[in-house]
């Protein structure tokens, strides 16, 4: 299986991890206090590794990424406080 082409999989793997993403950072149960299970949850679980392997992608990195974006998002009090919120991929981009 030397020459087979995996880059469809990953593609895959990596829009499921995104979509549980976008969502996790939409819901406005975050905003009462409450943690969005079906998203927000999952990041950190087995199931979660799995599909970030499946993506290419270090488990560990995706989970500290998630847990450090999620700690701004609510401390900004508002999906568009956050949006205002200078994060380090903006900083990156700007250099």
């Amino acid at each position: 299986m030397s020459g087979h082409d995996t880059r469809p999989q990953r593609l895959l793997w990596e829009a499921v991890l995104l979509r549980a993403w976008k969502v996790s950072f939409r819901s406005e149960q975050i905003w009462k206090g409450e943690c969005h299970v079906d998203s927000a949850g999952w990041f950190g679980t087995p199931e979660c590794a799995t599909v970030c392997r499946l993506a290419g992608l270090d488990p560990a990195a995706v989970f500290d990424r998630f847990r450090a974006e999620h700690k701004a998002f609510v401390a900004a009090g508002s999906p568009r406080g956050w949006l205002k919120t200078p994060r380090q991929s903006d900083d990156r981009r700007a250099a």
